[in-house]
């Protein structure tokens, strides 16, 4: 897939009429492209193994449904630090991590990934209540009466991300770290690589969870 792919965005490349359009149009072009093929043989390429690849992916899923009804916010497997239960269960990330598996092109379920991971960083960076305040005196306070934001670091970041994939459950994450490793990862950097890492991380961990 990826030589087809290559082959016809170097005729692109060489076509005179895309080399004097818009950067922004040849872009789109070339993510339509690559939609149109994948779309086209997704099932082989996501799930090659068949019915091994679905047994896998029930298995995790099943293991994730347990986990996620005995495991709450504080539990200590999670570790996710008391300053940030209160923003629970970041419905924003969840929300996006949900559409994971309605996309069938690596570069798409990548962009999910990424946009969860920036939901859950943007949640963390904002300011927080001091841990013992109680509910019921809260006003809308001045700056000073919220906790100086810190730079949410690693050890923040993962376990909440941990508790948005256990709350999701999104469909077939085996067969969806295998399909973008095999077709994208020479094209991971940045950013996108680290929150890609993070997360197939994060699934590794929930395998090995025990309670």
């Amino acid at each position: 897939m990826e030589t087809f792919l290559t082959e016809i965005f170097s005729e692109m490349d060489n076509d005179p009429l895309w080399k004097s359009g818009p950067e922004e149009l040849y872009t789109g072009a070339q993510l339509a492209v690559e939609r149109a093929c994948y779309s086209r043989v997704y099932q082989h390429a996501f799930q090659p193994n068949g019915g091994l690849d679905l047994n896998q992916d029930q298995e995790l899923s099943e293991r994730i449904d347990g986990l996620a009804s005995v495991m709450g916010v504080q539990h200590t497997a999670l570790q996710i630090p008391e300053k940030y239960c209160q923003q629970a269960p970041w419905p924003a990330a969840m929300e996006t991590l949900s559409h994971l598996a309605l996309y069938k092109t690596p570069y798409d379920k990548l962009a999910v990934v990424h946009a969860c991971c920036q939901s859950i960083m943007r949640s963390l960076s904002r300011p927080c209540l001091p841990a013992d305040a109680s509910a019921t005196s809260f006003a809308f306070p001045d700056a000073g009466g919220l906790a100086e934001p810190e730079p949410p670091g690693a050890d923040d970041f993962f376990p909440v991300l941990v508790y948005v994939i256990l709350s999701t459950n999104p469909p077939s994450l085996i067969s969806t770290m295998n399909f973008v490793n095999t077709f994208q990862e020479h094209k991971l950097f940045g950013e996108v690589n680290y929150c890609w890492t993070q997360f197939c991380t994060a699934i590794e961990f929930i395998k090995m969870i025990e309670l």
